[in-house]
Order: structure tokens, then C-alpha cells, then sequence
């Protein structure tokens, strides 16, 4: 069962990104990586509740991986940001020197995700050997994001 629900949040992931892009579009990408923010801390702290057995619902399991799977936007919007705040900083240089620095900025942001991914998994285990449960030191760090994302505008 639970390969299915692993399944199942590619799948939402997958079918959500175009709403997430038309969204983004007509509200504010930093409001959408903030709203992101929110619902992974929320659903993280369910997830927490659920592995202390606090909570021992598989529908409700089921509905907070869907619904962190609809909100795990901050990847697509992340990158959308990044290229209109590139944009929004280009001096008046030339199409390419700009494409150039697009380029470079996405993947600045796409090696910091893959430092993510391949450090993540490395610091959860060690995390959950200590005394820090790594579902504390996930919300902690979506808190840290989201106090910067406040100081930040996209208009």
C-alpha cells in the first residue's frame, strides 16, 4: 500500500505543476513558495504526529502525502522566480548575455537542489539517530525559508 501512495504523489506532483505555473502567474510567485512553505510545514508535522503514533489514520496519511504532493510547488515556481528576478536585475545587456546568466542562475538553483537530494536522505538518518527528530529540523528549515521568503518581494 504504501508504493502506492509513493505513486500516487508523483502522480499529484506531476498533474499539479500547470496549475502551480497558472497560479503563479496570477498571483504572486512568492506568495505561491510561501503558501508551499506553509503546507510542507503542516504536513510535515502531521507526518511527525503519525510516525510517534500520535496518529494512526491511513486516510488521513493518505490525504496529507496528496495534499504535500499538491503543495510541493516550490520547485517549479522556485525556477520561474529566479529567471523573472534575473530578468528584473539585467542591466541593459544583450539577449544573450542575459540568456547566459539565466542559465547560470537556474543551474546555481538546480545544483543546490541536487546537494538537497543527495544530502537530505544522509542528514535524516543521522538526524534520526540523535536526539533531533528530523521531522523537527525539516519544519525548522521550512520556517527559516519562509522568514526569508518575507523579506522578499516579487513585484
Amino acid at each position: 500500500q504504501v508504493s502506492y501512495v509513493a505513486a500516487l504523489t508523483g502522480v499529484v506532483s506531476l498533474l499539479s505543476a500547470g496549475v502551480q505555473g497558472s497560479l503563479s502567474d496570477r498571483y504572486s510567485k512568492v506568495t505561491l513558495l510561501k503558501v508551499a512553505n506553509v503546507s510542507q510545514m503542516f504536513c510535515t508535522a502531521v507526518l511527525a504526529l503519525y510516525a510517534l503514533d500520535y496518529v494512526n489514520s491511513w486516510p488521513l496519511f493518505v490525504a496529507i502525502r496528496v495534499l504535500g504532493a499538491f503543495f510541493k510547488m516550490s520547485m517549479v515556481v522556485s525556477q520561474a522566480f529566479v529567471v523573472d528576478f534575473q530578468h528584473a536585475t539585467d542591466n541593459k545587456g544583450s539577449l544573450a548575455d542575459s540568456g547566459k546568466r539565466a542559465t547560470k542562475f537556474i543551474s546555481t538553483l538546480m545544483s543546490a537542489s541536487n546537494v538537497g537530494f543527495l544530502a537530505g536522505p544522509v542528514l535524516g538518518g543521522f538526524l534520526s539517530q540523535q536526539a533531533v527528530s528530523p521531522f523537527i529540523f525539516s519544519v525548522l528549515v521550512l520556517a527559516v525559508n519562509l522568514m526569508t521568503l518575507t523579506q522578499v518581494s516579487d513585484k
